[in-house]
């Protein structure tokens, strides 16, 4: 599966470049009603207990290959612009600063989420303060440990000036 994205990434990168930094209004109200799609997608399948659509790459789980292709595409479209959109912006300055940091240290965080979360799962804190740990906890270590060579081989992560 993740061949048919790299490849459609590769053989569609004019296209999608050009839908990502086009200045034309009709397009970003074309996104804006993907992401009402997708935003209204994610309640109804997430509102049971047992969603419909269910996509994981892992054990190799896909239903119907359409699906797993279009569905998140659109989500990377609608996030790519959302980027996009937000670096023109000077309010977004340290959100941008937290997530570049966070996409620079994304391997370690990685690996230690598992272990971080199997620890946190019996306390039973709640969706956002796993997620706040799950998060803050890698990022903590990896600041600590960023200033051993072993540690940056090993994750291939240099915090260094971003």
């Amino acid at each position: 599966m993740a061949l048919v994205y790299i490849s459609f990434g590769f053989y569609h990168k004019d296209k999608i470049q050009e839908w990502i930094l086009s200045e034309n209004r009709k397009k970003d109200y074309i996104y804006v009603v993907i992401a009402l799609c997708l935003i209204t997608f994610c309640i109804l399948n997430y509102s049971r207990d047992i969603p419909f659509y269910y996509f994981d790459m892992k054990p190799v789980y896909y239903k119907e290959l359409v699906s797993a292709v279009i569905i998140p595409c659109a989500f990377g479209i609608v996030i790519v612009r959302a980027v996009y959109w937000m670096q023109k912006y000077r309010v977004t300055k340290l959100l941008r600063y937290v997530l570049r940091f966070l996409g620079r240290i994304t391997i370690p965080i990685m690996f230690m989420h598992i272990p971080v979360n199997k620890l946190l799962a019996f306390l039973n804190l709640g969706p956002l303060m796993y997620l706040l740990l799950g998060i803050g906890i890698p990022t903590i270590l990896t600041l600590l440990l960023n200033r051993y060579k072993l540690f940056r081989l090993l994750f291939a992560c240099s915090i260094g000036k971003f």
